[in-house]
This record gives C-alpha cells, sequence and structure tokens, in this order.
C-alpha cells in the first residue's frame, strides 16, 4: 500500500490507470479545485480529501465527479463536489464501494447514482 499525493494539476483517471497505482492504494488529493471528471478503474482504491478545501468542479460541462465501473472496495472520502451535468458520483456494476462524508450540490441529476451494484456504504460521518 502507498499513499500518494495529488494535486490539482494532476489527471486523476490517467494516474489511476498506470503502473504507479496499484490495488489497496491511498490518493491523497491536496486542497485545491480538481476541474476534471474521474473514472475509477481499479479496485480497493481510496480517493480521500487531504483537508476540507478539496473540490472537484465540473463547470456544468462534466458528466459526473466520479464514475466507479465494475469495480470493488473504492473509497471516496471527504471531497466537495459541485456543478456536474449529471451525477456527482455514479456507481455501476460492482460491489462494496465507500462514499463517506463527502458533500455534494448543483448536479443536473442525481448526487449519487448506483446501478446494479451491491453492498455500498454511503453515509456522512
Amino acid at each position: 500500500m502507498a499513499v500518494i499525493n495529488v494535486t490539482p494539476q494532476m489527471d486523476i483517471t490517467a494516474l489511476i490507470a498506470s503502473n504507479n497505482v496499484n490495488e489497496g492504494d491511498i490518493l491523497l488529493l491536496e486542497e485545491g479545485i480538481y476541474f476534471q471528471a474521474v473514472n475509477v478503474s481499479k479496485n480497493y482504491i481510496r480517493i480521500i480529501a487531504k483537508g476540507p478545501g478539496v473540490i472537484l468542479y465540473g463547470k456544468g460541462t462534466l458528466s459526473a465527479a466520479f464514475t466507479l465501473s465494475d469495480v470493488t472496495g473504492v473509497a471516496i472520502e471527504g471531497i466537495k463536489i459541485r456543478h456536474y451535468s449529471n451525477n456527482g458520483i455514479l456507481i455501476e456494476s460492482g460491489s462494496g464501494n465507500r462514499i463517506i462524508d463527502n458533500k455534494i450540490n448543483n448536479m443536473i441529476s442525481d448526487g449519487i447514482a448506483v446501478v446494479s451494484s451491491s453492498g455500498n456504504l454511503v453515509w456522512k460521518k
């Protein structure tokens, strides 16, 4: 397990897809505004806000802040998600994901959408 520090200038989707991130790793997001849509493609990745100033901002044009497709055991914690054109977090298939203490505002559709997935935890501390 590695802890990887992430800044707003880094492409989180590309980082996850790379050989630099393995199952069980923690992506620790530095405070700042991230203008991106993140596709999580590996199991057991934790994406955690380092402080209260971590914001994913979709500008009203990006579809979803996080898309978890057919993954298991992914955690997304403590992130402010704002202004995406569809969902804040979309979970498709997979299971056992944890969505904890995120603040989701101003989505066109749902804050969190779960499709064909089971055993997920959605919790606000």
